[in-house]
């Protein structure tokens, strides 16, 4: 076999080697359990609490984009530091909801197997940072660099300024809760489908629809919102 032949077969073998990796790269986003308690006024001038979880923002997105909630799930990404929405079936992204990436403060083991973290909460209609969340990331990783086993839990406070109104309940309400994360949600269309976009050495985050923004429909929103149950989880272990 001359040189030219071999370069070629090694290059056909390397693509080869490089398509499998990304086909077989796992997508780390994790169903996101949040529940949030508020407190605001109401018409009255009183104290109230209303609530909100996950179901609330699956509800929003699904009517900002003509979507059927049952086919959305909300998720956190453990790579983009941020929560959205994605389609049950596929776990392609459908629209970003509150993000965790831009201010924050890791405390992580020698094996990077366990991370204290404090993280400033932001979305996208407001240009500084609305509250912060305290969580605990546990996780393992097998020789390849794949995430086998995922874990974030803690909790978080936010407030959203201004008068409240009928139709945005949300503003003039202090917030607090926590969050978990559940099982795995998988990326599994087809790798030629994938907008690639390196974030680790062994993951590739996909997108293969438009980043849109669930908004709030010139203020429509929920009027009283339901919170997400939390399973029970021992939190005190060492990590």
């Amino acid at each position: 076999m001359n040189m030219n032949k071999r370069l070629i077969l090694t290059a056909i073998i390397g693509f080869g080697s490089t398509m499998l990796a990304l086909a077989q790269a796992p997508y780390d986003q994790y169903l996101m359990s949040w529940a949030a308690t508020g407190y605001t006024t109401n018409a009255n001038g009183r104290v109230i609490t209303i609530t909100e979880g996950g179901k609330d923002f699956i509800d929003r997105v699904a009517a900002d984009n003509g979507l059927n909630p049952a086919d959305l799930v909300f998720v956190y990404r453990a790579e983009k530091r941020d929560m959205a929405v994605v389609y049950r079936s596929t776990g392609a992204f459908v629209a970003d909801v509150y993000q965790m990436e831009y201010t924050f403060t890791d405390v992580t083991n020698p094996t990077d197997t366990g991370t204290y973290r404090q993280a400033f909460l932001n979305d996208e209609y407001h240009t500084n940072a609305t509250g912060s969340t305290f969580g605990i990331e546990t996780k393992t990783v097998n020789k390849e660099g794949n995430i086998t086993s995922y874990l974030y839990h803690g909790t978080f406070q936010y407030a959203m300024p201004g008068p409240p109104t009928p139709l945005d309940p949300e503003v003039n309400t202090v917030w607090c809760g926590s969050f978990i994360t559940g099982a795995r949600i998988p990326y599994t269309l087809p790798i030629t489908s994938l907008d690639l976009k390196q974030s680790h050495p062994n993951v590739q985050e996909a997108r293969v629809t438009p980043k849109r923004h669930y908004g709030r429909r010139g203020g429509e929103l929920l009027g009283i919102h339901r919170a997400l149950d939390l399973p029970t989880h021992k939190i005190n272990d060492p990590v």
